[in-house]
């Protein structure tokens, strides 16, 4: 799982396993900000916005017992500020969705500091004119 910057004029839309992404242009142009290891109910989060942001409707999910739309390996959401503002509300609530999975592991309460440090650091990326997005390989 990972959060990524880059300059606004190196992102590209295109079609990533039939859905449409945006996404920057390349790694060469992209710099990782955050990375997260077995933190499913995060990942669920991002996966619902990916949903909602791309007009899919349906279960968004990434239960393996479900076969629907995936969000994962070269799909990316873009994060703006009105999300993050979502994303900090979650995480203080401790509303994030539940996810799970064999491989998935399961998020732990600690996982709120990670997810607070990302939130500041991906609000100063965006104070400096870049764009930020979420990306995972599941």
């Amino acid at each position: 799982m990972y959060a990524l910057v880059c300059d606004p004029k190196k992102v590209i839309r295109e079609e990533v396993a039939g859905l449409m992404t945006e996404a920057p242009a390349g790694p060469e142009y992209a710099k990782v900000i955050m990375s997260w290891r077995k933190h499913p109910d995060l990942h669920q989060w991002f996966t619902n916005l990916y949903f909602r942001k791309e007009g899919i409707t349906g279960e968004a999910t990434i239960a393996e017992s479900q076969m629907g739309p995936a969000f994962n390996c070269g799909q990316f959401v873009r994060v703006t500020e009105h999300d993050l503002d979502q994303l900090d509300a979650a995480v203080e609530a401790k509303a994030l969705p539940k996810a799970a999975g064999f491989f998935w592991g399961q998020s732990e309460p600690e996982d709120a500091k990670e997810d607070k440090a990302f939130i500041k650091k991906a609000r100063r990326q965006i104070k400096k004119g870049k764009v930020v997005f979420y990306t995972s390989w599941w």
